[in-house]
């Protein structure tokens, strides 16, 4: 018969990725943290064993990822959304295809997600349209045109990428509208809860959290793009050009004009340049060179952490009541690829240090896909954190909600003494100055009588995005302890 099915096996065991039972609150002004439920199937070669099974379906929801922030969903369903690390897989069963020669695998989905407050309205539940590769090996020779993916990212072609910026839909995609390649359902999403007043630890922020009377911020600028300096004298010159008001910083890579606009924004506030670090080699020439530019050298730059350029500035600040806020900023390269492969330490060195010693931490930069800030790729099973210093990280990277949040609340290993403040979406790195402002201004005044709530800070974070990103659906995690 065409639709004999020859049931082979029925309900592996469970796959478990995060823990969806952990699931705490959370707060994010435009977000709205909700549990996405769908069956799904998909098509694979017969006789697999369970953990290549396992695999495949890991494999196809990974594209979730590109779905839900691609431009055809967006038009479709109104807004971006994004999954989460906490998925859990059931009832996975296998039904032999005689007629194509292939097993259909199907099972039940469930995951955590954030979407758009606006996409649920005055609703609790909502349908959300799923769109995921039926064969996920054979699905990217399906979308090429001639020599190119059109169903991905111009820029970012490649089968490795193709997870993330996946959309069938897009303009030119041979996929647009296929049912045969693509598996088109509606997933159901169940809003969760928000707090609605807590408050980061300020007595310990700003008492002895293990630092005196010392408040120590540590702010992260990883270079963004093709601007990135390719030696010292190279980033030496583009910091000239953002300190000259009559300078183009077109050719500035985004993280030293942000870096350095912080660091006006401290000086504004009067915290003073204490000292400067920078990391690279200048030949005499290039010291010459930039001396006649008018950059005095005060002291010679340091080869410790590799050729790499960089730089560190600490900014200080004592107030009325003795206490002390130490900023510093760290400009450096935080893609893990580029450093392994010049041997550069700068970066890895130095948020290894803020992750054991800083009562507050920036990270503005590339996610690098989870890669840039992969503990275990960058200290292996080395305690990096103390676990009884309580901390706020914020990570300003694309999609830090779906790389970071387990890894950095379970190597902390006392997650009640961390709040992870993370981005949903795609981040714009001109927006970077703006939202360290925003999130910094409640930091940098221990004195201050009044304290904010975390609804407040994530209000200001989200209403400083440029109008034309719109929200990065920012939220933070972990302040349900904080009431």
């Amino acid at each position: 018969m065409k639709n004999l099915f020859l049931m082979l096996c029925l309900v592996f065991s469970t796959i478990n990725v995060g823990n969806l039972n952990s699931a705490q609150a959370f707060y994010g002004k435009q977000s709205h943290k909700a549990i996405l439920t769908f069956k799904g199937k998909l098509e694979l070669e017969s006789d697999l064993d369970m953990e290549d099974i396992k695999e495949a379906i890991e494999n196809q929801t990974s594209f979730l990822l590109g779905t839900f922030q691609s431009e055809s969903f967006a038009k479709e369903f109104g807004s971006k959304g994004v999954v989460g690390e906490d998925q859990k897989i059931t009832n996975i069963k296998v039904t032999h295809l005689s007629e194509k020669d292939m097993d259909l695998v199907t099972y039940q989905f469930e995951a955590e997600t954030l979407f758009n407050k606006n996409a649920f309205g005055r609703k609790r539940k909502i349908r959300v349209p799923i769109k995921l590769p039926l064969n996920p090996e054979e699905i990217y020779g399906h979308g090429i045109v001639g020599s190119t993916n059109k169903c991905t990212d111009k820029n970012y072609n490649s089968e490795g990428d193709f997870f993330y910026f996946w959309d069938p839909d897009q303009k030119g995609c041979p996929l647009k509208n296929d049912q045969e390649h693509v598996l088109r359902i509606k997933g159901t999403l169940k809003k969760l809860k928000k707090t609605k007043r807590t408050y980061p630890v300020y007595d310990q922020i700003f008492g002895d959290n293990e630092n005196g009377d010392t408040t120590r911020i540590d702010l992260f600028y990883g270079y963004i793009e093709s601007k990135a300096p390719r030696n010292l004298y190279h980033y030496l010159k583009q910091t000239l050009l953002v300190q000259d008001p009559d300078a183009s910083i077109e050719n500035v890579d985004d993280a030293i004009i942000s870096a350095y606009e912080i660091g006006d924004f401290l000086e504004s506030k009067n915290f003073r340049l204490s000292e400067r670090t920078l990391f690279g080699k200048l030949t005499k020439r290039q010291e010459k060179m930039i001396e006649k530019k008018g950059f005095e050298l005060d002291q010679r730059p340091t080869l410790d952490e590799g050729h790499t350029p960089g730089e560190k500035r600490t900014y200080k600040k004592t107030f009325d009541s003795g206490k002390e806020i130490e900023v510093n900023i760290i400009i450096a390269h935080s893609d893990l690829q580029n450093n392994n492969r010049k041997k550069s330490t700068l970066f890895k060195n130095m948020f290894e240090d803020a992750l054991e010693n800083a009562d507050i931490i920036d990270y503005e930069g590339h996610s690098g896909l989870g890669g840039n800030l992969d503990l275990q790729s960058l200290y292996g099973n080395r305690d990096v954190f103390n676990p009884d210093k309580y901390q706020i990280i914020f990570i300003n990277g694309c999609h830090s909600y779906s790389y970071f949040k387990n890894m950095f609340m379970d190597r902390k290993n006392h997650p009640q003494n961390l709040d992870l403040i993370l981005s949903g979406l795609s981040t714009m790195s001109d927006d970077a100055t703006n939202n360290t402002k925003a999130f910094l201004k409640y930091f940098i005044n221990p004195d201050r009588k009044r304290k904010s709530t975390y609804q407040t800070i994530l209000n200001a974070i989200e209403r400083s995005n440029n109008k034309e990103n719109g929200t990065y659906l920012t939220s933070v995690f972990g302040d349900i302890n904080n009431f």
